[in-house]
């Protein structure tokens, strides 16, 4: 496993896999926005007025890093069947 971990590097990246960085970046910042916008304790007894808006986009931003996290899986997989069979 190490040595195919070792010969992704080598390989040019796929862009499929720098959009999830890139994605998975603004998720984090939404989901930033919505630590800010919530208590910080469960026991917190203030209500919390949560912009729908921001619920509703990290809801749908977190489905589609789902979605890319599943792309890049199935990619990387592939890169190390070939790079596997090529050792072979």
């Amino acid at each position: 496993m190490s040595i195919v971990v070792e010969r992704l590097t080598e390989v040019q990246i796929p862009p499929t896999l720098k959009k999830l960085r890139a994605h998975a970046a603004m998720v984090r910042t939404l989901a930033d926005e919505l630590e800010r916008a919530t208590p910080a304790s469960e026991r917190a007894t203030e209500v919390v007025d949560l912009r729908p808006a921001l619920a509703e986009q990290l809801a749908e931003e977190l489905a589609r890093l789902g979605y890319r996290m599943l792309e890049c899986a199935t990619v990387i997989s592939l890169l190390a069947a070939d790079l596997a069979r090529a050792q072979a």
